[in-house]
């Protein structure tokens, strides 16, 4: 069985979101107009507050320095609010986007990837662009009762007579309160998988506690009772296409840390693969950061395959085409 897991380089590829600074602006636009609309205070039509730029923030701190901003100004009154305003900001870019003439779903990297012969994806996306590009009447159904967090956060479609499920493991646009960013939410996330893979069975003594399986146990072939994403990491193959993976995304580090210390130590039967293919190894303006990802990525046991081609839609179906072969 093997798992693709998806970032936001693909919504690049297509167009279909603005650039981190890009969306924070807009974000702050959006704020502002809708104090404007509130009537709160002496709010000039054209005068938006100037939101802090720090250069060589990660993607996590920049948030938390919005969010501090967005409160201090009145333009959110929380976290929440400013989460809200982010989902309805990416909403309103696909939407803008599918409407161009040149805009069809079906030629999009989304629909090739979700063609593959693999029932499961995960995403750090917060949108639904991979559902809506084989189903564009796609509406969302709620997966779980989980709020905030994301441990099986999920959606099905339908796709040429194949159910397949995409894990939205960092939140949902139509879940504002999960859309994962910032250091709280990222330590959230790492304080449950960390608390679900280190917990054995045996000790789930505890009323209440929901988590009941051990990663031994599932390595050995027991259904968990809880499918967290997560799992997948150890029992299936993963292919990574069109993510960065940051340095700030400190969940999916810890978590490929964890697991080749368990390679390492030999104790627990993982066999799979995690394959990462590297679509950006042309770009001279990143060059230093992909060198440190890539060879950080290999010393944590993840297969790097660079890609080839001219630009990101040769390099994408160069890679589609790589997974496509190792699958048969």
């Amino acid at each position: 069985m093997a798992v693709i897991f998806v970032g936001n380089g693909i919504n690049q590829n297509e167009g279909l979101v603005y650039s981190w600074e890009g969306l924070l602006d807009k974000v702050v636009e959006h704020l502002h107009s809708e104090k404007i609309k509130r009537g709160d205070g002496q709010v000039a039509a054209g005068l938006v507050p100037q939101r802090p730029k720090v250069e060589g923030l990660s993607m996590t701190m920049g948030f938390e320095l919005l969010e501090f901003f967005a409160v201090d100004n009145e333009l959110a009154g929380n976290g929440y609010g400013l989460k809200k305003s982010i989902a309805k900001v990416i909403r309103d870019k696909i939407r803008e986007r599918t409407k161009e003439k040149d805009f069809n779903w079906y030629h999009t990297i989304h629909a090739q990837i979700m063609r593959l012969p693999i029932q499961t994806y995960l995403t750090t996306n917060y949108d639904y662009a991979l559902e809506q590009s084989v189903r564009p009447d796609f509406v969302r159904k709620p997966s779980t009762r989980e709020l905030q967090y994301s441990r099986m956060r999920c959606q099905t479609v339908n796709v040429d007579g194949q159910t397949k499920t995409v894990y939205h493991i960092h939140g949902e646009i139509d879940a504002p309160n999960s859309i994962c960013l910032g250091f709280e939410h990222y330590s959230g996330i790492l304080e449950k998988m960390r608390g679900d893979l280190l917990r054995g069975t045996h000790d789930s003594q505890i009323d209440n506690d929901s988590h009941s399986f051990h990663l031994r146990d599932v390595l050995t072939g027991v259904e968990p009772a809880d499918n967290c994403w997560y799992l997948k990491a150890f029992t299936e193959d993963v292919y990574i296409l069109g993510f960065n993976i940051e340095f700030a995304e400190q969940d999916l580090w810890w978590l490929l840390d964890y697991r080749y210390r368990k390679i390492r130590e030999r104790k627990l039967p993982i066999t799979n693969h995690i394959y990462f293919i590297d679509v950006d190894s042309e770009d001279d303006r990143k060059k230093s950061n992909i060198i440190a990802r890539n060879t950080a990525l290999a010393k944590f046991g993840v297969e790097v395959k660079i890609a080839e081609g001219r630009g990101y839609p040769e390099r994408y179906r160069w890679a589609l085409d790589w997974i496509e072969r190792q699958l048969k």
